[in-house]
């Protein structure tokens, strides 16, 4: 027939042979090592790293050790309720012992604020080196730092020391609280405080 274009023998085997070698094994990227697919893992969404777990058994459980938490909302989460009960269930179940990348966005009220002195402490556990809190709430009273945590008698879990970048907005601090940090943060090479009640007066050096 005019136009049609017939295969031949060796032209189907080279057909079939690139099929099989494409979709031959179609999880091939499972066979890579733990560490390589975690750090695939981290460069994903928070989102999308949690939902590669229905893919296999291999996937169940990778997500829980990404090194980047990023609890930026999508449209279901826009609710305060429904975005911290979010936030607290992957912190229970996170099990990565250092983190990169930590951080929260969302409009919090004071209401919260245990809430928000759990994840700060859960960060710091896990030797954060960027922390970000955007509690951006137009509202009279702000969430704050815990106290119980800026202080010489912080648990020997809580680790200071690799923090690189801090970002602190509608977060109440104290002067007290950035002499603290500075001092107890030797590696921070970025902080921010914006939208903060408390903070008057400042001298760093």
């Amino acid at each position: 027939m005019a136009g049609k274009q017939v295969k031949s023998d060796d032209d189907k085997f080279q057909t079939n042979k690139s099929a099989k070698i494409i979709y031959g094994d179609n999880d091939r990227i499972s066979h890579l090592p733990d560490d390589i697919l975690v750090d695939l893992l981290s460069l994903l969404s928070l989102k999308e790293a949690v939902c590669t777990s229905v893919l296999s058994s291999r996937w169940h459980n990778l997500w829980k050790h990404t090194y980047s938490l990023n609890f930026d909302p999508h449209d279901s989460l826009q609710k305060e309720e429904k975005y911290v009960k979010w936030v607290n269930s992957v912190i229970r179940k996170h099990k990565a012992a250092i983190l990169k990348d930590f951080v929260i966005r969302l409009r919090l009220s004071r209401t919260f604020q245990k809430d928000v002195n759990r994840w700060i402490e859960f960060a710091f556990a896990r030797h954060v080196q960027r922390l970000e809190l955007d509690l951006s709430k137009s509202s009279l009273v702000n969430c704050s730092l815990p106290q119980e945590l800026l202080t010489q008698n912080t648990s020997s879990e809580i680790d200071f020391k690799p923090l690189k970048v801090l970002c602190l907005k509608s977060v109440d601090v104290t002067e007290e609280d950035i002499k603290f940090l500075l001092s107890n943060c030797p590696l921070l090479e970025e902080l921010v405080v914006d939208r903060s009640l408390k903070l008057l007066n400042i001298e760093a050096c």
